[in-house]
């Protein structure tokens, strides 16, 4: 069974889980380097870039 998980999942409260913080700057430190701008990684991953600046900075995420 394939489970597809979106970043927006985690946002929506439908999803969480926790990952590392030397995997998760590794994750973010590559996403720079190939796209160069936040805005581009944020709208490549569909969503809010003030969001996906608190999943960067390990913050957690509520949904509303």
């Amino acid at each position: 069974m394939e489970v597809i998980i979106r970043l927006s999942d985690l946002y929506d409260s439908t999803l969480r889980f926790y990952i590392e913080d030397s995997f998760r700057r590794e994750i973010f430190k590559r996403l720079k380097m190939k796209y160069n701008d936040w805005r581009i990684v944020a709208n490549k991953l569909k969503m809010n870039a003030r969001n996906l600046f608190g999943i960067r900075r390990g913050w957690d995420i509520r949904g509303t």
